[in-house]
């Protein structure tokens, strides 16, 4: 589990920076996630709200609801806050198509359209692990070996 005090189906964000996010700016980020958790709430009840940093590079916010409880309101202010770090911080998190891979103890933010010629080229394989980008629940594997990812398929076919 990600956020081992939340429940299973706990919901989750993972975000990914492109840039190495250092101790500074994680302090902003968690700074302002402890003031913004404090007025977070989903249909008038308080949200109890986590924030991690993985690898320096990985941004996961974790809302201790059952998975279909959060109402959008909820969600979207969690979205908000994450473009406002993006204005504060410089950092940009919100690009979809970056893809945070850990290859030789080595972590490499790529864009999904250069998986394949990564792949091509030897500087990833199977084994190639990858932040899941795609996962939803707190009870879900956050990093897992990049043939057992949904890229997998787009990769090795």
């Amino acid at each position: 589990m990600i956020f081992p005090e939340f429940n299973t189906k706990a919901k989750v964000w993972l975000y990914i920076s492109s840039k190495f996010l250092d101790d500074n700016a994680q302090q902003i980020i968690f700074d302002a996630f402890s003031v913004f958790k404090d007025t977070w709430k989903s249909h008038g009840d308080k949200v109890n709200g986590d924030l991690l940093f993985m690898d320096n590079y990985v941004l996961v916010i974790g809302a201790n609801v059952l998975d279909d409880s959060m109402c959008g309101r909820a969600v979207d202010s969690q979205v908000r806050f994450i473009k406002e770090m993006e204005e504060k911080t410089g950092f940009s998190f919100m690009n979809r198509q970056n893809i945070c891979l850990k290859h030789s103890n080595e972590i490499n933010v790529v864009p999904f359209s250069n998986l394949k010629s990564l792949f091509d080229k030897g500087q990833l394989d199977k084994n190639t692990l990858v932040y899941n980008s795609m996962i939803q629940l707190n009870n879900e594997n956050i990093v897992l070996p990049i043939s057992h990812s949904p890229f997998g398929k787009l990769i090795f076919s």
